[in-house]
């Protein structure tokens, strides 16, 4: 079973030094070499918080990168408009959508589950059921009755997801075949993870769409390894943080 612990310091204190902190950065190219689940996460310290800022930046970077590198020439060569998903956002909206509701679901669904824990499973298969049954009762119920149903709906969740958790609650190993596959397992959801967004786009086949989906797999291995290394609350808030400025920047420089 792949299953190992990041490498801790000795004796596991909080030492904040150039070297810890930047160690982060050659663990995260030897992760992407081999994908491994942790057993245990880094407790959150000074140096933690650190690295993770670290890695918010080599994010942008490397997006950065790709943007100026791969998706402007590539997306002016093949007249593709940019997205415009928050065109008829207001300013509120766009913080709510790219700074709340983007990173919960998304983390949620593409790497809340990378532990590959039965809890981990169980709590992925309820928030997905429940969305499907809020989206059927959108569709078939009258607005006057919907709040009532959403409610009992809710709570008909809730209990029944805590039941089934109680078995599972302090289940930390990953199931057998999760553990064996998991390399591929997380490129696999790194990878899905940026072709949702090809959906940003219209009016282009997949395949001519595939290079500006760069950044988003770009995201997705980093934010994993944040999830992996230091849990799923840390990947969260990257990915808010990201999507915050970015709406900040079209904010300031709309026309660029």
């Amino acid at each position: 079973m792949t299953i190992r612990t990041i490498h801790p310091l000795k004796d596991d204190r909080d030492i904040v030094t150039f070297a810890t902190i930047w160690r982060v950065v050659p663990d995260f190219l030897a992760f992407l070499k081999r994908p491994y689940i942790p057993f245990i996460y880094q407790k959150f310290s000074r140096l933690s918080v650190v690295q993770w800022f670290i890695l918010l930046c080599l994010d942008f970077f490397l997006i950065t990168l790709a943007v100026f590198i791969v998706l402007e020439p590539y997306g002016e060569y093949m007249a593709i408009s940019e997205p415009e998903i928050f065109e008829d956002e207001t300013i509120l909206g766009m913080f709510l959508w790219a700074s709340i509701i983007a990173p919960l679901t998304e983390e949620t669904l593409f790497r809340g589950w990378l532990k590959g824990t039965k809890r981990a499973f169980i709590i992925l298969a309820t928030i997905i059921s429940y969305c499907v049954s809020l989206y059927l009762i959108v569709d078939n119920i009258d607005y006057d009755y919907f709040l009532i149903s959403a409610s009992s709906i809710t709570m008909l969740y809730i209990l029944t997801t805590l039941l089934a958790l109680r078995k599972y609650w302090n289940d930390v190993q990953p199931v057998n075949f999760f553990a064996a596959s998991f390399p591929y397992i997380f490129y696999i959801s790194a990878v899905t993870f940026g072709v949702i967004h090809i959906f940003n786009y219209e009016h282009h086949s997949l395949l001519q769409l595939l290079p500006m989906i760069i950044p988003q797999i770009i995201g997705g291995l980093i934010l994993g390894y944040v999830r992996l290394r230091f849990g799923l609350w840390s990947a969260i808030a990257m990915h808010a943080t990201s999507n915050g400025i970015l709406v900040l920047l079209i904010i300031l420089f709309p026309d660029t």
